[in-house]
């Protein structure tokens, strides 16, 4: 007998009905656990790689903070900062070498001896993702003077990007090193 908009539904239909919403439950809270993990993944690698800035941090080093394998910490950084493990470290070194250039004197270092520090190798490729980032040359911020401070360049870089798709509604904080 088909329901009309004026009858109730039958009590297989309401029981249908109340098992779809209690798997709609569970894989929800599945969904949240999982990212409450990769979360907690995330913070254990970001906590060690801004404890030991001042080494040179590889991905593997993360790893073993986060005691977790390559492809989940990569998984993890994909999911919850929008970008990989890797490009986070760059942009990471990126920040610091921004900030030795800033607080650098007239003629107490270069552009070269400040990314060779920080372990940018190849000066053309550090040149063009320190413009991206920052919106100026390294030899531009060096040549500032310290208390001029940093030029606003409308786009700030951030450590990660946009959230992923499915965390769209929820509200995030930018983070700047």
């Amino acid at each position: 007998m088909p329901s009309t908009p004026e009858s109730k539904p039958s009590p297989v239909t309401r029981y249908r009905l109340a098992t779809i919403g209690a798997a709609d439950d569970i894989a929800s809270s599945r969904n949240d656990r999982a990212r409450q993990a990769q979360r907690r993944i995330v913070r254990s690698a970001e906590k060690y790689a801004l404890s030991h800035i001042a080494d040179h941090v590889y991905v593997s080093d993360l790893c073993r903070a986060a005691a977790v394998s390559e492809r989940t910490l990569e998984g993890a950084f994909k999911e919850i900062m929008g970008l990989g493990p890797v490009a986070y470290l760059s942009r990471l070194r990126l920040h610091r070498v921004r900030q030795a250039l800033l607080a650098a004197t007239t003629g107490s270092t270069t552009v070269s001896a400040t990314a060779l520090d920080w372990g940018f190798w190849h000066f053309g490729e550090f040149s063009r993702a320190y413009k991206d980032c920052f919106g100026e040359l390294p030899s531009d911020t060096l040549r500032r003077m310290p208390e001029a401070g940093p030029v606003d360049t409308g786009k700030p870089c951030l450590l990660y990007t946009s959230p992923s798709p499915r965390d769209r509604n929820r509200p995030r904080m930018p983070y700047y090193a």
